[in-house]
């Protein structure tokens, strides 16, 4: 029988899982996602939204984005540390636009799992519970 130690704190099993493009293409569809509520929030249901705030946060993940696609081949495969840098971001510019736009009673207030939720299912414990941490921080922030 082999014995096999397993220090889920410290393993490099899920290192390099995620393709950089996976992130920009989740990146896009979030950009997407973001800018129809902004401005069906604006025009349909007459929200007082700041409207330029809201799309210069919404702006920081489309350059973002751009250097990423321009600066990286698609196939690239993120280290550890890149995955948490990216994630770090995506859960920042969204509690970003949550704070422009209502704090938690926001209904897209949820969305700030997201993050968390790619983070565990792809990165190392010990990142995952530093998004989840921070997460937790920032939600608190917003309160």
């Amino acid at each position: 029988m082999v014995q096999t130690s397993v220090t889920p704190l410290f393993r490099d099993t899920r290192s390099d899982w995620v393709r950089l493009h996976t992130l920009t293409l989740l990146r896009w569809l979030a950009i997407g996602g973001q800018v129809l509520a902004i401005v069906i929030g604006q025009t349909v249901l007459s929200l007082h939204l700041p409207v330029t705030a809201c799309l210069a946060a919404v702006g920081l993940s489309v350059a973002l984005n751009l250097v990423i696609e321009y600066s990286f081949p698609r196939n690239q495969r993120l280290t550890e540390a890149q995955g948490l840098t990216l994630l770090t971001f995506d859960l920042a510019q969204l509690t970003l636009l949550l704070f422009l736009t209502g704090g938690l009673t926001n209904p897209f207030a949820l969305l700030i799992l997201v993050p968390v939720t790619i983070s565990a299912s792809v990165l190392e414990l010990r990142s995952t519970a530093t998004i989840g941490l921070l997460g937790i921080l920032l939600v608190s922030a917003l309160i």
